[in-house]
């Protein structure tokens, strides 16, 4: 076994002992041995902070030196952020010292308030100049230094106050050179402007002393070259004044003079010719044109004031105040030429002795020379004025112009000239109202004031307005539950139109009864009308109301129906009310129907009772004991052609069936909603003859009526002394028949009577008017116009002989 080194045959040597030295210590009793001195890591961690600090110290001063440095990509993110803030967000950074002390930044901040208060200033003043600045007499200096003093004072620093000063300096040397050239330039304008109004007031003068387009220029261009001597005009702004005078009657469409100024040949201060503007290159192609835009403008004029100077001169026509004075006005209009004029003159003084029913037919023999459609227009107009006298529709005849290809000639029925006349009547209406707003009346009064005049206008002449019923009928179906609880616009104009019906059934219920066709939306209406009216409900909730009411089932809705008892009382109260006693015709059951309707609607008891009566007289009138309710069809002196009819009818068939007098007679209608009628005798209920009786059959009647009144007005004329006595008291007899007739209808309740009585009233003025006029005409003349009127009459009468036969008379 080895015994050498680690066990290997390696001989170790033996160690040896070392022998222990002690080193002595001062003062001390006893040997220490020799330590080894600590403290190394100490040093080299202090020597190594020391290191660090160093470096944190270059990093320092190597970032003070980028804040320092505009161009560090730092200062640029900074500025770069600054450069889109507003000026007031650029304050609010200076105020709160963002910049921190960097130089650059405050720099860049202070560059930036400046740029933008210089921006700010020049819009500012800009805007100020050009809305508020007194520019003929303002201080422009002034004005400015004070508005650039104000924005100086809100800069916050005295650097940012000499960017901004330094900014705008090219700038108030820039808008000095504007206001002197602004303020020079209104001067020259001012004498131009003076020019050219002196030389307007003296073509005016010129033109009321019956000057031509000629003579008025020239006298112009005498004045123009005197302004050289007088006025030190140059050549150049004496041309400039004439092209603004002629561009001033371009736009009047002054065409004659505007060629006169541009094209015609002037003189010199020394009285040499000068060539016409137009040759002079700078005004030669705007000068042409200006000739083709003054054409253009009185052709324009022409068409837009033809209408209403038409209508205006028609109206002079019919008042017989259209003169020789009124006809020079008139002239170069480019609506009537010489002999037009002419004619309008001599058919006004014509009208003076003759009616105005003479103007819906003298066309044809007057107008030969018209265009058709000159003529068609011409012919509606004056149907228009026919219509604005009460019931004008009942007087307004077919009428013969001239073909639209120039020979022969064409009908316009009656029905086309109302429609046209409604067409100008509704255009007339909306001028009138926009005139209204126009010269400061509110809209709302406006707008009510033209909705009664256009109410006067469609129910005086029986005439629908379908804009109104087309507004009414179907608006249960639009106005639906679901369609009011999204209010809004919809719901507005549900409620403009439901109160539009209530403001028409308040002033013509009769009118507004003619409008509805559909049931459902009157119902509705009518509700509505309840609920605002009786109720006090506001307009919304009424809507709301009206629509629940009419979505009802049948079943529900006729829970609301009165029994037959009440039912039964209260149509004959108000049959007792109107003096009828019927408590199983025709009357009876049309009340019956009436409350049945109004209880459905959900009017109650005490609602019925307090206005069935009303509702009855204001919709319907009484018929020798019938009640007819008020239709489009029926004419507005539909009870007396009726009571003409009951006494034609008790002439022919008083003996056949025993009767007294007309009142045995009385009419029943062929059906429900149907707008014709029986002649009846109310002893035994039948029927005295076969056929209806119609509206239209009814017009012979007026006829025979107007006829027979001329017959006698031709008696008292030309008759001798003891005819003309018995004439005069058959006339006297006659008109007093009309005035009891109107006075009967003046004294009935209700709103559907007194239109009747003025009708009828306005009918017996015109007629006494004419009678006046035949009475001051010469025999001869009075039969010549009779004659006139009569054949017109025969002509135009499309219903002729009714034919009518008898039924065979009962057994004597």
């Amino acid at each position: 076994m080895a015994d050498g080194l680690f066990g290997t045959n390696v001989a170790a040597s033996q160690l040896g002992q070392a022998a222990l030295k002690p080193a002595g210590i001062p003062g001390s009793t006893f040997i220490q041995p020799r330590q080894v001195e600590t403290g190394g890591n100490l040093r080299a961690l202090a020597s190594a902070l020391g290191g660090l600090n160093t470096a944190l110290q270059g990093y320092g001063q190597r970032q003070e030196a980028k804040q320092a440095d505009p161009a560090s990509d730092m200062n640029r993110d900074w500025v770069a952020r600054r450069e889109q803030m507003t000026m007031g967000e650029l304050k609010e950074e200076a105020r709160l010292g963002t910049p921190d002390g960097i130089r650059a930044r405050q720099d860049a901040l202070d560059a930036l308030l400046g740029e933008r208060a210089n921006d700010d200033f020049r819009t500012g003043w800009t805007t100020f100049y050009n809305t508020e600045f007194e520019k003929v007499g303002g201080n422009m200096n002034a004005e400015y230094e004070r508005m650039r003093g104000e924005y100086a004072a809100a800069m916050p620093s005295e650097i940012s106050k000499g960017n901004f000063y330094r900014l705008t300096g090219n700038h108030f040397s820039q808008w000095q050179a504007t206001d002197t050239e602004q303020k020079v330039g209104f001067v020259k304008e001012q004498i131009a402007t003076t020019v050219v109004a002196s030389f307007r007031n003296a073509s005016d003068d010129m033109e009321a002393a019956g000057k031509t387009a000629n003579e008025r220029a020239q006298a112009i261009f005498g004045a123009s070259a005197s302004n050289r001597t007088f006025l030190e005009m140059s050549g150049q702004e004496q041309n400039d004044t004439l092209y603004a005078l002629a561009a001033e009657y371009a736009v009047k469409g002054d065409k004659d003079m505007v060629r006169e100024l541009l094209q015609g040949t002037r003189v010199g201060a020394n009285g040499a010719p000068l060539p016409s503007l137009v040759s002079i290159p700078k005004f030669a192609v705007d000068g042409l044109k200006m000739v083709e835009t003054a054409q253009g403008v009185w052709e324009d004029n022409a068409k837009a004031n033809s209408l209403e100077a038409q209508v205006e001169a028609d109206a002079l026509i019919v008042s017989g105040a259209f003169t020789a004075d009124e006809a020079f006005k008139r002239d170069g209009l480019g609506i009537w030429d010489d002999a037009e004029l002419a004619n309008m003159v001599q058919r006004s003084t014509g009208i003076r002795t003759t009616e105005a029913a003479r103007f819906a037919t003298e066309d044809v023999k007057r107008q030969q020379r018209f265009q058709s459609g000159q003529a068609e227009q011409r012919a509606s107009v004056e149907t228009l004025g026919m219509l604005t006298r009460y019931g004008g529709s009942t007087r307004i005849k077919d009428v013969e112009i001239i073909a639209n290809e120039g020979t022969g000639t064409r009908t316009v029925s009656s029905t086309q000239l109302i429609e046209q006349a409604v067409v100008l009547f509704e255009t007339d209406m909306t001028n009138r109202e926009a005139k209204m707003v126009e010269n400061g009346t509110d809209p709302a009064r406006a707008a009510s004031y033209i909705r009664g005049k256009k109410l006067a206008f469609y129910a005086g002449n029986k005439l629908p307005n379908t804009e109104w019923a087309d507004t009414f009928n179907g608006l249960a179906m639009r106005a639906t539950v679901e369609t009011l609880v999204e209010r809004g616009d919809v719901q507005q104009q549900m409620l403009d139109s439901a109160e539009l019906y209530r403001e028409i059934a308040t002033a013509n219920p009769a009118y507004a009864s003619t409008l509805l066709t559909d049931p459902k939306s009157k119902e509705f209406l009518e509700v509505y009308a309840l609920g605002v009216t009786n109720r006090r409900m506001p307009p919304a909730d009424a809507l709301h109301f009206a629509a629940q009411r009419v979505a009802m089932p049948e079943t529900e809705r006729a829970r609301n129906l009165l029994n037959a008892d009440t039912t039964q009382e209260i149509a004959r109260d108000v049959l007792r009310g109107l003096n009828m006693d019927d408590d199983r015709g025709s009357n009876y059951g049309y009340v019956v129907s009436r409350i049945q309707d109004m209880a459905l609607g959900s009017s109650n008891e005490r609602e019925i009772r307090d206005q069935i009566k009303a509702e009855i007289e204001n919709t319907s009138v009484e018929i020798n004991g019938l009640l007819v309710p008020d239709h489009a069809d029926l004419p507005q002196d539909f009870p007396v052609l009726m009571d003409a009819e009951l006494k034609a009818a008790f002439d022919t068939f008083k003996d056949a069936y025993g009767l007294e007098s007309p009142d045995d007679l009385s009419i029943r209608p062929a059906g429900p909603n149907q707008n014709k009628w029986f002649v009846i005798n109310k002893a035994t209920g039948l029927p005295v003859r076969s056929g209806y009786v119609t509206p239209q059959s009814l017009n012979v009647h007026r006829t025979q009526a107007a006829r027979a009144h001329d017959a006698m007005v031709l008696e008292m004329v030309q008759g001798k002394d003891a005819d003309r006595v018995a004439g005069q008291a058959r006339y006297d007899a006659s008109i007093a028949d009309m005035e009891a007739n109107i006075a009967k209808f003046r004294g009935r309740s209700g709103k559907m009577s007194p239109g009747i009585a003025d009708y009828l009233q306005g009918v017996l003025d015109d007629r006494l008017e004419r009678d006046e006029l035949l009475r001051n005409m010469t025999p001869e003349k009075v039969q010549e116009e009779l004659a006139r009127v009569r054949a017109a009459a025969e002509e135009r009468d499309l219903n002729g002989n009714v034919g009518w036969s008898p039924i065979a008379a009962p057994p004597m």
